[in-house]
């Protein structure tokens, strides 16, 4: 068992999926960070997040289920991860609910799902749901396009 903690700067895509691949969990730590691609990549490749318990991981990382939400003491985020490594059942539980969890709410197929009930509920002259579709309508093809340029292969379907 390699026991070490790595720093990584920047890498390629090949070594990012070799990385995620030989991790037991991504820490993920700007605080007030905004929605971040970060996490939902990493749970899709079925890796626990633990996040600053604030901005973006909020509404990604499902504390306890996918990963850990944490505060800035650094106690928690040790305590966590010790957690994670005592209990490689629990990292790979984690990580399968991690997948489950990005494919149910952050796929392609969720965001149509999204987009068509946005649409049927438009239909019924609802202008508050009319600007949420207005949301959903720009927000889905950037994020997409985003993804799409830079090999993030989490909204695949």
């Amino acid at each position: 068992k390699n026991n070490h903690v790595s720093f990584v700067k920047s890498f390629s895509d090949e070594e990012k999926a070799t990385l995620l691949k030989d991790c037991v969990a991504v820490l993920y730590t700007p605080d007030n960070e905004h929605f971040g691609i970060v996490p939902l990549e990493c749970m899709a490749a079925g890796r626990p997040v633990l996040a600053m318990n604030s901005g973006g991981p909020t509404e990604t990382v499902v504390h306890e289920k996918t990963g850990f939400l944490c505060s800035e003491q650094p106690a928690k985020w040790a305590s966590h991860m010790k957690k994670l490594v005592d209990d490689p059942e629990l990292a790979l539980k984690m990580g399968k609910a991690g997948i489950e969890h990005v494919d149910r709410h952050f796929s392609f197929r969720a965001f149509q799902e999204k987009l068509n009930g946005h649409v049927a509920n438009t239909q019924s002259g609802d202008r508050g749901k009319a600007l949420r579709l207005l949301f959903w309508l720009f927000f889905v093809p950037v994020a997409i396009a985003y993804c799409a340029a830079s090999g993030i292969g989490c909204f695949a379907s």
